[in-house]
C-alpha cells in the first residue's frame, strides 16, 4: 500500500510534465518571427503557459516521491515496525527500527518523532453579494497539533551493519485516540528521519493507532 500510495502521484506527475513537454514542443516559435505571418489569433502565449503550469504541477506530484525512492536507496532496508494492535493511552508503545545500508554510510543524525494533530473541516461564510446565485461558503480545514515527542535515535555516524533498536515511547494519558467522524479525526504518527552525508536524508512515516481507554488491556 504505501508503495501504491507513492506510485499513483508519481505517476500522475509524470503525466502532467509529460503533456506539459508535448504540449510546449507543438509550438513553433520560428513561425511568428516574420511580424508579416503573425496570426494573433493563433499566438504561441497560451500554449507556453498552459504547458509550463502543467509541468509546474507535475513536479509538484512527481518530486516527492522520486525523492523518498532515492533517499531510501541508500538501503537495503529501511523499517519502522509498528504494533499491529495499536498503542494503550497512559502507557508505553515499544516500535522497531530496522536499518541495512547498501554500503557505508555517513549518518549525521537521527531521531524518531510522535506526533499527534486533530483536525476539523468546518464551513465559513463568505462576506459579501453573491452575483452568479451560488453558494460562496467555503469549506475550510483546521489543524491543531495536540502532542509532540522525539528522541534522537543511538545510530553509529558510520553505519555499514544492519541496525534494530526497539525504542520505548511513552502514550500520553490526555492523548485523544486515534477517531474518524463527519468532518473530525485525530491522528497519531511516528516519523523517522536519519540525515545522511552526501545523500539524500531517509524519512520514514507511519499512523499509530492509540486505543482508547475501554480498549486498552488490563494489567494482570
Amino acid at each position: 500500500m504505501l508503495f501504491r500510495s507513492r506510485l499513483l502521484p508519481f505517476l500522475v506527475g509524470g503525466s502532467l510534465i509529460a503533456l506539459g513537454a508535448i504540449l510546449l514542443l507543438s509550438v513553433e516559435p520560428w513561425k511568428y518571427s516574420n511580424l508579416e505571418h503573425f496570426d494573433p489569433s493563433d499566438n504561441p502565449l497560451g500554449s507556453w503557459l498552459t504547458g509550463g503550469g502543467l509541468i509546474i504541477v507535475g513536479l509538484v506530484f512527481a518530486l516527492p516521491p522520486l525523492v523518498q525512492w532515492m533517499s531510501e536507496g541508500a538501503f537495503k532496508e529501511a523499517v519502522l515496525e509498528l504494533p499491529e494492535e495499536g498503542a494503550p493511552l497512559g502507557g508505553e508503545t515499544v516500535v522497531r527500527v530496522r536499518l541495512v545500508p547498501r554500503k557505508a554510510l555517513k549518518v549525521a543524525s537521527a531521531e524518531l518523532r510522535l506526533i499527534t494533530e486533530e483536525a476539523a473541516e468546518y464551513i465559513e461564510e463568505s462576506e459579501g453579494i453573491s452575483f452568479n446565485n451560488e453558494d460562496q461558503n467555503q469549506l475550510r480545514t483546521r489543524l491543531m497539533e495536540l502532542h509532540r515527542w522525539n528522541s534522537r535515535l543511538a545510530v553509529p555516524l558510520e553505519l555499514s551493519e544492519p541496525l534494530e533498536l526497539d525504542v520505548a515511547i511513552p502514550i500520553p494519558r490526555e492523548l485523544p485516540p486515534t477517531f474518524r467522524w463527519d468532518r473530525h479525526m485525530a491522528q497519531t504518527r511516528l516519523e523517522l528521519e536519519v540525515n545522511l552525508v552526501g545523500r539524500m536524508d531517509l524519512h520514514l512515516e507511519k499512523e499509530l493507532i492509540i486505543l482508547p481507554r475501554y480498549a486498552a488491556p488490563s494489567a494482570s
